[in-house]
């Protein structure tokens, strides 16, 4: 089913597909074998689900701790496996230059840079589009702290033409 969506998505790597494949073989394994023990000790004690799944780990607590454990290294794998998709791209742009990172084109548009009393900045006005259409603006800074003499990178994340650093 993930798999299925994932290629459907447009994903054709082959390795990643087979990790989450695995990944979510053992995560609805474990869920099952949550399910089944908590629903027994549910229809056995009256009591609702979430209380029997933590009476049925108080009960089992090697069985169940092994699963928990399963789970986190699936989540594990998750990440790394997820680590496949990212994109990183390093070109040094003039004004008017544009890049492409993945389907984003990227066109530097201007170039400012200006001082306050903490920090010299240097921002990058980007024009950002996917597969030809337009998407907004962003702007990323450098600043350089003129107390500490550390430098620092500001991103830009953005929807629409909306600037957010963090």
């Amino acid at each position: 089913m993930l798999v299925g969506a994932l290629i459907a998505a447009g994903m054709r790597q082959f390795y990643p597909l087979i990790s989450f494949g695995f990944c979510l073989f053992v995560a609805l394994t474990v869920k099952i074998e949550f399910y089944k023990g908590a629903r027994s000790i549910a229809a056995k004690n009256h009591m609702n689900l979430l209380r029997a799944t933590v009476e049925l780990t108080h009960r089992n607590t090697r069985r169940y701790g092994g699963y928990l454990v399963h789970m986190g290294i699936v989540l594990i794998f998750v990440g790394l496996t997820g680590h496949a998709f990212n994109q990183s791209e390093v070109k040094e742009l003039n004004i008017g230059d544009t890049m492409r990172v993945g389907a984003y084109e990227l066109k530097m548009v201007d170039l400012k840079q200006g001082e306050n009393q903490n920090y010299q900045w240097h921002r990058a006005t980007m024009q950002v589009s996917k597969n030809g259409a337009a998407l907004g603006t962003l702007e990323p800074e450098k600043r350089f702290y003129l107390a500490s003499k550390q430098g620092t990178s500001e991103v830009a994340s953005g929807r629409g033409s909306t600037r957010t650093c963090t």
